[in-house]
């Protein structure tokens, strides 16, 4: 469970990632597009969590995102059942809007912009 967002539930605030790649999910008669961004992080810099993925919304296709870029957003934390057999109570960010693009920044001024956090291992 996400419980940096948990304490978050049901507030609309400011977040920022670093896009990693993009992806499809697939239905029955359709397909949609999904983003994964990394290393999520409040207004205030603070990690929230290590990686989300979103459906890639009208917003999203504005920015014009491509993988390495960091993306700025605002978005409300909502509840989900993740799993399966949806039995596992997660926390995602939803309804993502006004998203910037701030082009292609290096993992070092990521870091350092945000309060010299250091990098956590795993997503590349």
């Amino acid at each position: 469970m996400r419980t940096e967002l948990q304490t978050q539930k049901g507030k609309r605030s400011r977040f920022s990632g670093i896009v990693v790649r993009f992806g499809e999910k697939h239905f029955r008669a359709h397909t949609k597009r999904t983003v994964l961004l990394r290393d999520i992080r409040d207004e205030h810099g603070h990690t929230i969590t290590d990686h989300l993925w979103f459906n890639v919304t009208e917003g999203f296709e504005m920015a014009v995102m491509d993988p390495g870029d960091l993306i700025s957003f605002d978005a409300r934390v909502k509840p989900y059942w993740r799993g399966l057999d949806h039995c596992d109570l997660d926390y995602k960010l939803s309804y993502p809007t006004n998203i910037e693009n701030h082009g292609q920044i290096s993992h070092e001024e990521y870091y350092s912009a945000m309060n010299g956090e250091e990098k956590k291992e795993g997503y590349a």
